[in-house]
């Protein structure tokens, strides 16, 4: 029910999206669409189905026009305030990014210098978490080249080794938090939550 689909972005049932090119509000159709080997019910793997379909909307996307109504609906009272907000934006992220590749280029190389066993059961958890992303992924139609159609064996084995560096990297993080005796406040804490919130728009 509510399902949106978006004409010519790939979704988790690939037709699906062509099966309405060119419909209007209130029409009816039908498609017969095969269903992905990845898909979590496994009775329906490679089989075909067919879905009755009721268009409740059609709307269409477009870019606002950059003036002070735009700038008010993010907070803003005009232009210039907006932009400035926007440049202080562009550049946090900026540093943000330059940081995390500062952290991972580190991080490399403390796991090349000091390899260590990883216990199965993290990993398995850690593979877990790697290929649930995987998957909303898929279902929002937004997977990395190639993910979609593939089996979960297939992604397994993929995403195999992600899930390792990232067991290494928390492992390493955890064991420096430790002997530094590195500690949060509150307030640093509020702020990296809700800096984590106003980047993926939550609350």
């Amino acid at each position: 029910n509510d399902y949106q689909a978006v004409i010519g972005e790939r979704g988790p049932l690939p037709g699906f999206d062509e099966a309405l090119r060119g419909a209007v509000k209130g029409e009816k159709r039908e498609a017969r669409l095969k269903f992905q080997d990845n898909i979590s019910e496994k009775e329906l793997k490679g089989k075909e189905g067919l879905f009755s379909i009721t268009v409740k909307a059609v709307k269409e996307k477009t870019v606002p026009e950059l003036d002070a109504e735009f700038a008010k609906t993010l907070g803003c009272e005009t232009i210039e305030q907006f932009s400035e907000k926007a440049r202080q934006e562009f550049k946090r992220t900026k540093e943000d990014a330059e940081k995390e590749r500062l952290k991972s280029e580190i991080l490399s190389r403390l796991i090349e210098k000091y390899p260590f066993e990883i216990p199965a059961g993290l990993l398995k958890k850690y593979l877990g978490m790697v290929l649930n992303n995987v998957m909303t992924n898929i279902q929002m139609g937004v997977a990395a080249p190639g993910d979609s159609g593939l089996p979960i064996d297939a992604l397994k084995e993929k995403y195999h080794g992600e899930a390792v560096r990232k067991v290494r990297e928390d492992i390493i993080l955890d064991a420096i938090a430790e002997k530094e005796k590195v500690e949060v406040a509150e307030e640093e804490y509020e702020a990296a939550v809700k800096h984590i919130a106003d980047t993926r728009k939550v609350s």
